[in-house]
């Protein structure tokens, strides 16, 4: 094997082994946003506006942020 062919694989092992870690803190992050989606989904509740007219309250708004991030990934799965 020559060096460059050498340097060129040690540099795909290098990428693989930084996308296996890269992976691994995206399943977590994504754990943790279901574990916040849960917590969110049991206190969701509306409340009234300004004029009277219902609005989500702050965990309504956050759950509907994570399911906004996290659908993409679902589908993709």
């Amino acid at each position: 094997m020559s060096k460059r062919t050498a340097k060129t694989f040690d540099r795909l092992v290098d990428a693989i082994e930084e996308i296996h870690d890269l992976r691994k803190r995206i399943d977590a992050l994504e754990s943790d946003l279901m574990e916040c989606q849960e917590y969110f989904e049991d206190r969701m509740d509306v409340r009234d506006g300004a004029d009277g007219e219902q609005l989500p309250n702050r965990e309504m708004q956050l759950y509907s942020m994570i399911e906004e991030t996290l659908n993409p990934i679902r589908r993709s799965v």
